[in-house]
């Protein structure tokens, strides 16, 4: 439910509308600081002193004529009652003149923990994707050092084997010209005897 006031250009609320105590009124607020009503200056609804004087800011920037609406997303429950409100700051102008403020407060509480929930579940996602990411560099660089091993091995085989058959190739040789002169045959590299 949306609720509204009207600030004069001192930011003192000068009217709020029906659903304004429902909105507004679960604010947790210090016992010094009573209702935020009539009266009031809106800017007492934040009890932290940063985010006071950051919405004070917002209102001043709003004297310049050029200065359009503003909106603003604050955290203002407790830690055990989470409510998320959302000030869209219209400014109010006689000609170039600011004479105040029409200042709409929403809770937003619901889509705020729903945004919250979404990008956790991205900042989730995106820090998964990145492990999987390492994950798959590492098994290719394995996968990579494995082909290069492998390769090496099957190189070393290679010449291995070729250096077992030269060195038969010899040994057969030397054997068959023994073998041929002590018994007078020749042998051709075919396999045939020649008397």
């Amino acid at each position: 439910i949306a609720a509204a006031c009207l600030l004069g250009p001192d930011g003192r609320i000068q009217a709020v509308s029906a659903s304004w105590c429902d909105t507004v009124g679960r604010v947790p607020l210090p016992d010094a600081a009573g209702e935020i009503t009539v009266g009031s200056a809106l800017t007492d609804i934040f009890s932290d002193g940063d985010r006071r004087a950051a919405f004070a800011a917002t209102l001043e920037r709003m004297v310049q004529p050029d200065q359009g609406q503003v909106s603003q997303t604050t955290e203002l429950g407790a830690a055990n009652a989470p409510l998320t409100l959302e000030f869209v700051v219209h400014p109010l102008r006689e000609g170039t003149a600011l004479t105040g403020y029409l200042v709409q407060v929403m809770d937003v509480t619901q889509e705020q923990a729903i945004r919250t929930a979404f990008l956790d579940r991205e900042r989730r996602l995106r820090e998964m994707r990145t492990a999987l990411d390492r994950r798959t560099a590492e098994m290719n660089a394995l996968r990579e050092q494995s082909d290069r091993a492998a390769a090496a091995r099957d190189g070393a085989l290679r010449s291995l084997l070729s250096a077992m058959r030269g060195g038969s190739a010899e040994i057969a040789s030397a054997s068959c010209r023994w073998c041929c002169e002590t018994s007078g045959a020749h042998f051709v590299t075919a396999g045939r005897w020649i008397q």
